[in-house]
């Protein structure tokens, strides 16, 4: 019986990952100076704005004016707390593995960027 007890929570346990969000909705981008265009992963919005990404792809951020250089900016992810721990469940039962392909696995390195533009020279 408890054999059997231990392999369901195994099961109910496995890749908890995989219940967490697989996207944020509130990652901000504010460039300077005011009225230019932000762009993240080739999404383009007027600056300030929020962009709604998946949580496990890293972010090829710009901002853009004419008469300023381009901005860019790159966002990494890394893995989670709960990626860690069905790691950690995956080397020991193997089930829990399947968390780590999951999104909720990973989370973005900065959800909050600002950028300043240099004015180009003339």
């Amino acid at each position: 019986m408890n054999k059997m007890l231990a392999v369901l929570a195994v099961f109910l346990v496995s890749g908890c990952s995989t219940l967490k969000t697989d996207h944020y909705t509130d990652v901000s981008v504010s460039c300077k100076p005011d009225e230019s265009i932000a762009s993240v992963n080739g999404e383009h919005k007027n600056s300030p704005a929020t962009f709604s990404v998946v949580t496990n792809k890293d972010l090829d951020i710009s901002c853009q004016k004419p008469g300023y250089i381009t901005s860019t900016k790159k966002v990494r992810t890394h893995i989670t707390t709960t990626g860690v721990l069905d790691a950690i469940g995956g080397f020991l039962f193997l089930v829990p593995a399947i968390g780590l392909i999951s999104p909720g696995a990973w989370e973005l390195d900065q959800k909050e960027i600002e950028m300043t533009l240099v004015k180009e020279p003339d």
